[in-house]
């Protein structure tokens, strides 16, 4: 059984990503574990991970063993938390991830909300008040802003 993304958020969410290629007659492996959360919490996004792996590897930017590693799938591995409901195989959907990362995290700031105001303990025990919060949340978003301040 998978947990719920709002459980999920507690546990760290990490991922490992390689890429294997040849170049000048040796095979090479550079790879590294992604901490999701962090990204995701600094950035909002995931990092180029070309760019990563080539950093983290010793790889030079402008170097023909560079060009080598982006003509080459990235494949991933070890997924641990909410990362490992995405990962299918050596393929990661990192928009499916951060979208339902995203929304944990949401329904987590709302699970306080109605912890605070309606003394719900567990909303995710409650999910037609969970569903009608995070709808009220986005009708928000779409309203129109009253731009004189009021």
């Amino acid at each position: 059984m998978h947990e719920s993304p709002s459980e999920s958020l507690f546990v760290n969410n990490r991922i490992d990503a390689s890429v294997t290629f040849s170049f000048k007659g040796n095979t090479l492996s550079p790879r590294v574990t992604l901490e999701l959360d962090r990204f995701l919490e600094k950035e909002g996004k995931l990092p180029d991970l070309y760019l990563l792996l080539a950093q983290e590897n010793g790889i030079g930017l402008y170097s023909y063993e560079y060009e080598m590693l982006q003509a080459y799938p990235i494949e991933f591995a070890n997924a641990e938390g909410l990362a490992a409901d995405f990962l299918d195989g050596a393929s990661f959907d990192a928009e499916g991830f951060i979208t339902a990362w995203k929304r944990g995290k949401l329904v987590r700031i709302l699970a306080e909300v109605a912890e605070r105001h309606m003394q719900v303990a567990d909303l995710e025990a409650q999910p037609a008040l969970r569903d009608a919060l995070l709808e009220a949340y986005e009708m928000g978003l779409q309203a129109p802003r009253d731009e004189s301040g009021a």
